[in-house]
């Protein structure tokens, strides 16, 4: 029987520093624009991903846009899911033109939007002096979702935009994804699941007559395309476990 794994990258398979529970014989894993390593591997995670690697084949399943993803410093060998869903590469890595030309429908209709939030994000931050950057995230030719972060990782900045702005503020047909020092707005058009569902479809059962599923991930926003799979692997510190209650 074949085994897939759709894999979420970033606090699932690696991550910063500040978020290695053991920085010893750290493992870069993905890097920065100008070549220095930004995420790392703890000897744990490198293991797991070894063992899951050997007996499966890994399908990313990630925000990153490509030329993120191709900072990271692991190897795969199938379909790759990148901006929330809003692309999918095939195993020879060339987006799918059907999946493509879908999503840019969809980007055309919310991209003014995306704009007007960023815009008003913006003013948001310089009149509050916070330390946050804000980005529009971009991939072949499309806006897909915006991201505001803290560069010196103060998450309270986060905290503060996610709890003051966003409270009245009517985004009508996208959402807030929040988590620690991340925050993004997400058209919801964007989906993990849907694109999962699609690889599934085009790329597992028409190569595989039997197959089995699993989905991996640590934000609540996972949950939707981990949903879909047989099975579900989540970390211990995740934000899923940290808001259920597991006894």
């Amino acid at each position: 029987m074949d085994k897939y794994l759709f894999m979420d990258l970033d606090d699932t398979t690696f991550q910063t520093v500040r978020k290695c529970r053991d920085n010893e014989n750290l493992c870069p894993a993905a890097f920065a624009r100008d070549g220095s390593p930004l995420s790392f591997m703890t000897a744990g995670q490198k293991e797991l991903f070894t063992f899951l690697d050997s007996g499966m084949t890994i399908i990313p399943t990630t925000a990153r846009n490509l030329s993120s993803f191709n900072r990271v410093n692991l190897r795969f060998n199938h379909c790759v899911i990148l901006n929330f869903g809003g692309v999918i590469l095939t195993p020879q890595r060339e987006p799918d033109p059907e999946w493509l030309k879908r999503m840019r429908v969809h980007s055309e209709r919310v991209s003014m939007r995306l704009k007007n939030v960023f815009s008003d994000l913006q003013d948001f931050v310089r009149k509050e002096s916070l330390t946050t950057s804000v980005r529009i995230i971009s991939d072949f030719g499309m806006d897909y979702y915006l991201v505001a972060k803290n560069t010196d990782k103060r998450v309270e900045n986060i905290d503060y935009i996610y709890n003051n702005f966003f409270i009245d503020y009517k985004l009508e047909d996208c959402y807030v994804h929040h988590n620690d020092n991340n925050l993004c707005i997400i058209p919801r058009y964007l989906n993990k699941r849907c694109a999962v569902e699609y690889v599934i479809d085009k790329y597992i059962s028409t190569d595989s007559k039997s197959f089995i599923t699993m989905g991996m991930g640590d934000s609540n926003s996972d949950l939707s395309f981990m949903s879909v799979c047989d099975y579900m692997i989540v970390p211990s510190c995740s934000q899923i476990v940290k808001t259920r209650r597991f006894q």
